[in-house]
């Protein structure tokens, strides 16, 4: 997501990565700026990603509608809800501070940059699901084995 954003910037792919830290032909971009923008890109979508993550490898074969994260006693896990939300929080900690902002050298992000992760991730979540759904209904077919 981060190389999306340099590109949407006008820094192309090519200049970053067979740049080494030189960024010829983009003098007048302010290349260090867009380039805390996208660290901090990266960084909330790391932090949302791994929330579906999370849900999405809590077993190896029940669906998360089979083994829900609340509402039932035997499968419930309550602390889960306040660590995502811990996290959530993080990500503000690190990113909007101005005084932080300077030393780690985040920035302010737009918001978009929240949800398009939250997109990828239910699609995660459903992969997952449909790889759950395979495992159980063929369970000693191919996907199964080389599942973990």
């Amino acid at each position: 997501m981060s190389y999306w954003y340099f590109q949407r910037k006008g820094v192309p792919f090519a200049v970053l990565w067979f740049g080494y830290g030189e960024y010829q032909g983009l003098d007048d971009l302010p290349v260090q700026q867009i380039l805390n923008e996208a660290s901090s890109i990266y960084f909330v979508n790391l932090v949302i990603m791994q929330w579906f993550n999370l849900m999405a490898t809590r077993t190896r074969h029940l669906s998360i509608f089979q083994h829900p994260p609340a509402f039932n006693k035997a499968t419930q896990n309550l602390y889960l809800f306040p660590a995502i939300l811990f996290s959530f929080v993080i990500i503000f900690i690190f990113c909007y501070p101005p005084g932080l902002q300077n030393v780690l050298g985040t920035t302010n992000i737009p918001v978009e940059y929240f949800f398009l992760p939250m997109a990828f991730g239910l699609g995660l979540l459903f992969v997952d699901e449909a790889r759950k759904w395979a495992v159980r209904k063929w369970p000693g077919g191919v996907l199964a084995r080389v599942a973990w």
